[in-house]
């Protein structure tokens, strides 16, 4: 905008968009790391800016000229002209965003190391595909229906977040019947289109400065449409103080212990926490030495995320000899570094308990590759945080999860023979037999 009210040429405000956008998208990359938590790379304006700038570089672009540099470009590639040319561009970013949508995910590199700049590219050529007003794919855009959501897409976006975790707490962990998302998706275009007439409509159309020059200089007419809409006025106003007494007088609650809680109000400096108990070069007192474990290894280890900081005092007192470490926003490839260097150190026991998944997807082969790495003399126990899928509902058993399994020698407590992994919800911990003793040296 300063460089428009500065009158500087198109060519160089089109230039200097564009290059910035590269540099937002190359900062996203960079600083994207796989083992941290990704908000500050998803939610950064520095970092998210590119689509934006993307967008701004197309609006500077004329349409004739668009179309013009398509046409030379195909005609140098392919050395003949192809008609409708907008239209293949079009289709192709088309075709290009749903592939995106069917065969990725957030919860990989791909979409911070390319793959939302792709999306942002693809969606420009969907933009310029719908530019030709005649083109087919303007005209397939042009449905009445679409248009429809069009004009309420943006209600849509920002209504659908706060009322999916209405209609779906974290503590739902049931199955659903498929009409009952179809109910939830209507409930959410429903009331878009009750903010989108209601609200959006009217402030188009000036009714903030209406409503406020009314307030200003004409208090009569202000206070005729207040009885006009009394009804409204009240209910509105009932809201508003039922958050703002939410907010007032609704105490502040945590999950975490008074340790962990101390922990997430640090400067940040220290973002985890690591417990041991007992003597010994690793915090043991030599307990699980006959299962093949080494001298001084503690009983039983634990590696959690900030979730896990919860279960730091009763981990201690139930397991004396054990070792709890856990920390803010760790991915499970951090969690096995950890590990790691327990095994490094001789310092793992016979069993190991990963409490991780709260941030972030695990994959098959990063649980068999833990599993490997541990050996077939452990006990390795996953513990997940929720299990909202088919099959592993409140009611249902646990089972070994279906990964490489090997059994272990019995112990000295007298336990059977036990998988190497095995998974247990919190949601079914009740009815989950775990096969983790309490002391192994008992």
């Amino acid at each position: 905008m300063v460089a428009l009210r500065h009158r500087e040429p198109a060519r160089r405000i089109r230039r200097a968009t564009l290059a910035l956008a590269v540099v937002s998208a190359l900062e996203m990359a960079i600083l994207y790391n796989p083992a941290l938590d990704p908000s500050r790379v998803y939610y950064g304006t520095d970092t998210r800016v590119f689509s934006l700038l993307m967008g701004a570089w197309l609006a500077f672009i004329p349409y004739a000229r668009i179309e013009e540099l398509l046409r030379q470009t195909a005609k140098r590639v392919f050395h003949k002209g192809i008609p409708a040319t907008l239209d293949v561009v079009g289709a192709l970013g088309l075709a290009g965003l749903v592939a995106l949508a069917l065969f990725t995910n957030g919860y990989s590199t791909f979409p911070y190391r390319g793959g939302i700049a792709l999306a942002s590219a693809l969606s420009l050529m969907l933009i310029a595909g719908c530019l030709s007003p005649n083109g087919m794919v303007a005209r397939a855009f042009a449905f009445e229906p679409l248009v429809w959501l069009g004009k309420r897409s943006y209600g849509i976006y920002l209504w659908h977040y706060p009322l999916l975790l209405l209609m779906n707490p974290a503590s739902d962990i049931s199955d659903k019947p498929w009409w009952v998302y179809v109910v939830q998706v209507l409930i959410v275009i429903a009331v878009s289109e009750a903010s989108y007439r209601f609200i959006e409509t009217p402030c188009r159309h000036g009714a903030a400065e209406r409503l406020l020059h009314s307030a200003l200089h004409d208090r009569p007419a202000l206070l005729s449409w207040a009885k006009r809409h009394i009804v409204i006025l009240v209910i509105s106003g009932a809201t508003v103080l039922v958050a703002l007494g939410g907010l007032i007088f609704v105490p502040v609650t945590s999950a975490l212990s008074d340790e962990g809680a101390a922990l997430l109000q640090s400067d940040g400096t220290d973002s985890s926490t690591q417990h041991a108990a007992g003597t010994g070069n690793g915090g043991g007192d030599g307990s699980a030495q006959g299962q093949d474990m080494p001298e001084g290894a503690y009983d039983i280890t634990m590696i959690g995320d900030s979730v896990s900081l919860r279960a730091v005092d009763t981990f201690t007192q139930t397991f004396p000899h054990g070792h709890i470490d856990a920390a803010m926003n760790r991915q499970f490839a951090a969690g096995v570094d950890v590990y790691h260097a327990l095994l490094d150190q001789d310092f793992a026991g016979r069993i190991a308990v990963f409490a991780l998944g709260t941030n972030g997807p695990i994959s098959p082969d990063d649980l068999n590759s833990l599993i490997d790495m541990a050996g077939e003399s452990r006990i390795i126990v996953f513990v997940n945080n929720r299990a909202a899928r088919l099959g592993a509902s409140p009611t249902t058993a646990c089972s070994p999860t279906p990964l490489r399994s090997t059994t272990t020698s019995r112990s000295s407590t007298g336990l059977p023979p036990a998988p190497t992994a095995t998974s247990c919800s919190t949601a079914t911990a009740s009815i989950c037999p775990t096969p983790v003793p309490q002391n192994t040296s008992a």
